[in-house]
């Protein structure tokens, strides 16, 4: 692995905070090129195994094995520990691969012979790692769990915070996931299923975004209407070519006919998260966490509308330049059937890929 290709690993891992008190980010800056390596090849092949990696809080341990996202546990093959002298161990649990020899039980430092032996057995047994719990999916990484944790001291937050805000990269890469495990689908089905997978789109994006309770049943499902369809009898025949002339002025039209819709509730920022699933750019997506980010008064769409643009012009360049390079470490992205090298150069050049980099870089900002 290059140095690029490490990083997009352990951009993974940064955020995780050990004993409520050591960011991974600062316990992996001393180690050595070789500790660096031997890290990102071992959670490499973790990863190639179709396995999760994913961490509990204030704990000193990262979990390896497989777990489904959201509260459930999962079942465990192993562990990376991290010890007094911030160096990483791994050990597995017994029996849980029948190759392994008894030292892979006892706790043991990265070291290359280990690492090689490692990579080998994950290749050589395939099958009996898909029989051990059996996945149609590629591995999990840990920050597909657990956003930035909100309980840390005051300056690992803010130490952690300056990194953050200077990781473009980051973001690129975290969206690029987003849009290959939720986004793309959505906005395919919405304008290019059925009816009835439009809804499903609808019900699963609602969700996605947490904005399913400014949508009451009693104006769709208990007056017997399908779940979302005065949603989808008014986006449906929306497209890009109506947002071109004065997007601002076209958003807010939907936004009322989906107020009235729904009991003439608050819905700017359910409207806007559907429509950018519908047509994507010029449309942008109205949060309460962007709009802390960019200072607004909560409620006035104008004044966030110009403030994101205003902002965004200050960082057009530099979004540009990293959304170039993302097509380099391509490889490590979800889904791999459709992730290849020239997808992502496709998508990441586009401007709606680019303003989402920005959406998910001004959320983190605005925690």
């Amino acid at each position: 692995m290059n140095d690029e290709e490490m990083n997009a690993r352990l951009i993974h891992f940064d955020w995780i905070v050990f004993n409520n008190d050591q960011t991974f980010e600062n316990i992996r800056q001393p180690w050595t090129p070789e500790t660096k390596t031997l890290f990102c090849r071992v959670v490499q092949a973790i990863h190639n195994a179709k396995l999760d990696c994913w961490f509990v809080n204030k704990a000193k341990q990262l979990h390896l094995g497989r777990r489904e996202l959201g509260p459930k546990k999962g079942k465990i093959l192993g562990f990376l520990r991290k010890n007094g002298n911030n160096q990483f161990t791994i050990q597995f649990n017994r029996n849980a691969i029948k190759n392994l020899d008894e030292a892979y039980y006892q706790i043991q430092l990265l070291e290359e012979e280990l690492v090689k032996n490692i990579e080998n057995i994950f290749k050589k047994n395939v099958d009996q790692i898909n029989n051990w719990r059996p996945v149609k999916r590629d591995g999990y990484w840990p920050d597909q769990w657990r956003p930035l944790p909100q309980n840390n001291p005051s300056e690992i937050r803010q130490n952690h915070g300056r990194r953050l805000n200077n990781s473009l990269e980051y973001f690129s890469f975290h969206y690029l996931d987003m849009w290959l495990k939720h986004d793309k689908n959505c906005h395919e089905i919405l304008n290019h299923g059925s009816p009835e997978q439009k809804l499903v789109a609808i019900t699963k994006a609602t969700k996605f975004y947490s904005v399913a309770r400014t949508l009451p049943k009693d104006y769709d499902v208990d007056i017997n209407k399908p779940r979302y369809e005065p949603i989808l009898e008014i986006i449906d025949g929306i497209n890009a070519n109506d947002f071109v002339n004065n997007p601002l002025d076209a958003i807010k039209r939907v936004n009322g006919q989906i107020s009235n819709a729904y009991g003439n509730n608050g819905v700017l920022s359910a409207t806007t998260k559907l429509l950018w699933l519908k047509v994507r750019s010029p449309v942008i997506i109205y949060d309460a966490q962007v709009r802390r980010a960019l200072n607004t008064e909560a409620g006035n769409f104008e004044a966030f509308y110009q403030a994101w643009q205003n902002d965004y012009e200050n960082h057009r360049e530099e979004i540009a330049a990293v959304c170039a390079q993302l097509s380099t470490v391509a490889r490590y992205a979800y889904n791999q059937d459709i992730a290849t090298e020239a997808y992502v150069r496709e998508i990441s050049a586009q401007p709606w890929f680019q303003e989402r980099v920005f959406d998910v870089y001004l959320w983190d900002r605005g925690q």
